[in-house]
């Protein structure tokens, strides 16, 4: 996985004004990269805006930021299903360097463990971990092709929506527009990511 370079994002008022604080990072369907802008987007504001960040592997069709970071961990994510886990989520938390912020994996299922997580567990975890962090990122499962992922959306202060720039029909994106808004998520801009000779940065138009 090739990250970007954090200082080509353009950050904005887009979060800081708005005092966004955890993002949902999701893409209409597969392989559009959202990893990788869950990546550069963490380090950026870690470095540029110089606050705590949290980034979470939430995306169980391809658990890409627990391999890109070669996190083995049997607890992670996936493994908060209680009150009492979350209370001890803060020891599952890695610190990879060189990077300037932490990650938790997304961890390992066993027979009793649900891969999408209870919106209100969810929204619990996200108001403990921010106790310790200015900023939570959410990779998260592509709307198209999960429904209760796509649930757990309206949990975010935002979501960012990642686009492929040459492969990405305008109306798929206004799809996964309209699944964002019928779920209750508010969706405050979007990346283009894969386009030719050009570097993602934020839109600050709605699709």
């Amino acid at each position: 996985m090739r990250t970007i370079n954090p200082t080509r994002l353009n950050l904005t008022s887009t979060i800081l004004d708005k005092k966004v604080k955890t993002l949902y990072i999701t893409a209409p369907s597969r392989d559009m990269g959202t990893s990788t802008i869950a990546i550069s987007l963490a380090e950026a504001l870690a470095t540029n805006v110089s606050e705590k960040i949290l980034l979470i592997d939430g995306n169980y069709h391809a658990n890409r930021i627990s391999t890109h970071f070669d996190l083995q961990e049997e607890w992670g994510y996936v493994n908060v299903d209680s009150k009492d886990n979350i209370e001890h989520v803060g020891s599952w938390i890695d610190h990879p360097y060189p990077y300037h912020f932490d990650v938790l994996a997304y961890g390992k299922l066993d027979q009793d463990t649900s891969q999408v997580k209870d919106r209100e567990i969810l929204q619990n975890m996200l108001d403990k971990l921010l106790l310790d962090y200015d900023y939570i990122l959410f990779d998260a499962p592509p709307i198209h092709e999960s429904a209760k992922g796509l649930a757990l959306a309206s949990a975010f202060d935002g979501v960012v929506l990642v686009i492929a720039g040459e492969d990405t029909r305008w109306e798929v994106a206004r799809a996964a527009q309209r699944k964002l808004s019928q779920a209750g998520a508010t969706l405050i801009g979007a990346i283009f990511n894969k386009r030719k000779y050009y570097v993602p940065q934020w839109v600050y138009n709605w699709l």
